[in-house]
């Protein structure tokens, strides 16, 4: 919230803005991260795009112009700008996230299955070499004895 803070400052010419905006914005982001958490079910993520994320942005904005009116600001040179800053920084790593999930997720389910299949075959037969590994030989014998002769007294 800082850089938004920042930038939202540095857009309106005005850089003495910039602790108070730091504050509203951190107090914003507080309350829409309540707001959006106290919405969702259980099993929702807050990281999520959609609903949750555009949740978040939405109330973050509106409770920071809020704040902003309360101080004896004005508004109408930042409401456009911090609109878009909030868009941004909350909402552009909810999109790399679903990017990247999704990503995970393109393998085709056949090729998953076969996949899935030989990972399966491949710890079975570890498994079962390990097992050979240690049972004993022929005459009771450990392993150690029956693979290497010469230790044997």
């Amino acid at each position: 919230m800082v850089l938004v803070a920042a930038f939202v400052a540095a857009s309106v010419h005005d850089l003495s803005l910039l602790p108070e905006m730091m504050v509203h914005g951190v107090v914003a982001t507080v309350v829409a991260w309540l707001v959006a958490w106290g919405m969702v079910r259980p099993q929702d993520h807050l990281e999520a795009a959609d609903r949750d994320g555009l949740t978040v942005v939405g109330v973050t904005w509106l409770v920071w112009l809020g704040l902003r009116l309360l101080a004896g600001g004005g508004v109408a040179g930042v409401w456009l700008v911090l609109a878009v800053f909030l868009l941004v920084a909350q909402g552009g790593w909810r999109w790399v996230y679903g990017y990247v999930k999704a990503q995970e997720s393109l393998v085709p389910k056949p090729i998953q299955r076969r996949l899935d299949a030989q990972a399966a075959r491949d710890a079975q037969e570890a498994q079962a070499g390990q097992a050979a590994k240690e049972a004993p030989g022929p005459d009771g014998e450990p392993p150690e004895a029956v693979t290497n002769p010469g230790l044997s007294g």
